[in-house]
């Protein structure tokens, strides 16, 4: 019975003691380790954040209505915004931008993807000039008011590349878009195409190059022409059975394309030089936006040129220009009685222009074309004969 007392009191041996104690430790540690497991397992690569392949803003900026360029290089935003379903310059006079240069940039960008990151650093972001502050191209898409994106483009990543980003993410993308494609001056992006919109065929017009000297023209259709001539034609052959009209409607010059009201007896309509004259027209482009207010260095008041037309797309309308050379500088200024705005055309088209309208490139006169020759001229050449 001691025996067995005594071996129930014996106290546990000394080196057992630590290990007791060491066990809360070692059951801590492993905790912590499994917390630092987790932690790594759900931390996500910067580089790996985005998976390759997805669209880095997205289609919805396809459907953008209003869009702001910035540029390092250039003081003032480029603004592009739809109204009534046209894309104007809100601060370019509200001049008309060109529509399909416009969905093709928004359309590019929607298709931009993601591809594999390059970088995530600010060093990397300052270097490909991607910083908030410091970038090629930093454009802001919305849509009804709401936000769409912003895309970065900085320096060039090869042929038609750049690098960029979104501002939602730092990470840097090779795309397929180079920063010259977006253009930083409103000018650029400028429809100059405005003044064709409102002609179709010329029907007439109305030249005048000096106040007190009209030249009125009018076309007559080429149908019309076709029809008259067939009908001289089949008069000339009932004629030619009487007395050899026939010949005499077979050397008939053709029926004109424009006349003229008014001309001096032997002056003649050149039906070529109008015809290039309305093509001058009808494919005019303009270079730039003055403003809606008149300056009186651009002397509207005393035009070089002015063109009153009418053409089949509305026939009863006339369109007015007039078009001025300025006190000062290398060009002309075009005012259009459709527009509110001052147009500037550079000085080889509007000095064409100009020259295509000279009533002496209109107007020929056969008689003085031609002069006589002198009699005693042709009595010596019959002399020789």
């Amino acid at each position: 019975m001691q025996q067995s007392i005594s071996m129930r009191s014996t106290p546990p041996p000394s080196s057992a003691l630590p290990m007791q104690r060491r066990i809360p430790l070692l059951v801590l540690l492993l905790g912590v380790q499994l917390a630092l497991a987790a932690v790594l397992a759900l931390r996500k690569d910067p580089l790996t954040a985005s998976t390759p392949q997805t669209p880095l803003l997205g289609d919805a900026v396809a459907s953008a209505d209003h869009v702001i360029i910035d540029a390092k290089d250039s003081a003032q935003s480029v603004v592009l915004a739809k109204k009534n379903d046209q894309w104007v310059l809100p601060k370019y006079f509200d001049a008309p931008a060109r529509a399909t240069a416009i969905s093709t940039m928004l359309a590019q960008i929607a298709g931009l993807k993601r591809g594999l990151p390059l970088a995530t650093s600010s060093a990397a972001l300052k270097r490909f000039d991607l910083v908030d502050a410091d970038f090629e191209r930093r454009l802001t898409l919305s849509r009804d008011g709401k936000p769409l994106g912003t895309l970065y483009v900085g320096s060039s990543a090869g042929v038609h590349k750049s690098y960029a980003r979104t501002a939602a993410d730092h990470a840097t993308y090779s795309v397929d878009l180079a920063s010259y494609e977006i253009p930083t001056q409103s000018s650029d992006w400028l429809d100059t195409d405005v003044l064709r919109k409102d002609l179709g065929n010329l029907t007439a017009i109305e030249v005048s190059t000096d106040p007190h000297q009209n030249l009125q023209l009018v076309h007559h259709n080429a149908l019309a022409a076709g029809a008259a001539g067939a009908s001289a034609a089949g008069a000339s052959t009932a004629a030619g059975a009487a007395g050899g009209g026939a010949q005499a409607a077979a050397g008939a010059p053709p029926t004109a394309l424009w006349t003229a009201a008014d001309l001096p007896a032997g002056d003649q309509v050149d039906t070529g030089h109008v015809e290039a004259l309305a093509r001058d027209i009808e494919d005019l482009r303009v270079e730039n936006v003055l403003g809606t207010q008149v300056r009186p260095e651009w002397q509207q008041d005393h035009p070089s040129l002015v063109l009153a037309m009418k053409s089949d797309r509305a026939p009863s309308a006339t369109v007015t220009w007039t078009v001025a050379k300025p006190t000062s500088g290398d060009y002309y200024v075009l005012k259009s009685s459709q527009y509110p705005w001052y147009f500037q055309l550079d000085s080889s088209s509007g000095k064409q222009l100009i020259d295509a309208s000279a009533r002496s490139a209109l107007v020929t006169t056969p008689a003085a074309a031609k002069p006589k020759v002198p009699e005693h001229s042709k009595a010596t050449h019959g002399a020789r004969t």
